[in-house]
């Protein structure tokens, strides 16, 4: 395929169940390592890649268990409030081990000032997909995607998986506070998405009906 197919192909790829846990294995594996951390604090809170490089400790509320995206790092320029579950806190707490009194929770390593880049994440997991054997489909992007499927598949309603993953078009007011309005479902839904995320990798944990992606 051409370069335009697969940039189309990646963007609409979406992990199965089988691509999921090797996900998580991966991400279980490198714990430690900051780029396995993005990539699964991005996949826990249904953001993009870039956003959560460029997370900064003055906008996490860990007691809150809440982070706060500000309109500039934003794709719609909208305000989000992204709710933080258990195993995202646990990860927050050993990224404030190596980078806290720092700006951002993921500095760059050539740079501790700036923060890590997405490029840089990018390349790291399309390294790990290739040693997994995964589709090529299966780009950061896909995390969001895999996300927001299985709660749709779940039965979470539109109206919380938009506001989880700051789906609002533009010039469009209220999204911030359509948060604040729906902070509990937020949390319900995210909790369910990040057990499912933890189960995967589970001891004894088997999957009718798993098919490679």
């Amino acid at each position: 395929a051409d370069a335009h197919g697969a940039a189309y192909e990646a963007q609409v790829f979406t992990p199965r169940l089988s691509g999921r846990r090797a996900f998580a294995q991966i991400a279980q594996d490198h714990a430690d390592q900051p780029e396995a951390q993005v990539l699964l604090l991005q996949a826990l809170t249904f953001c993009r890649v870039n956003e959560p490089c460029r997370m900064e400790w003055r906008h996490v509320d860990l007691e809150a268990r809440t982070w706060t995206l500000p309109a500039t790092h934003t794709k719609n320029k909208q305000p989000h409030r992204v709710v933080l579950t258990d195993p995202a806190i646990d990860l927050l707490r050993k990224a404030e081990l190596r980078s806290a009194g720092r700006q951002y929770v993921f500095p760059s390593k050539r740079d501790p000032a700036s923060h890590i880049s997405p490029d840089l994440i990018s390349h790291w997991w399309v390294d790990k997909r290739r040693e997994a054997g995964l589709d090529d489909g299966f780009a950061t992007h896909a995390l969001r995607r895999a996300g927001l499927t299985w709660l749709k598949e779940q039965g979470a309603s539109k109206d919380v998986r938009d506001v989880l993953s700051n789906h609002k078009a533009p010039g469009v007011d209220g999204s911030y506070t359509a948060a604040a309005n729906m902070l509990d479902q937020m949390r319900i839904w995210s909790e369910k998405w990040a057990a499912h995320l933890v189960s995967l990798t589970a001891e004894n944990v088997t999957q009718i009906g798993e098919v490679r992606a």
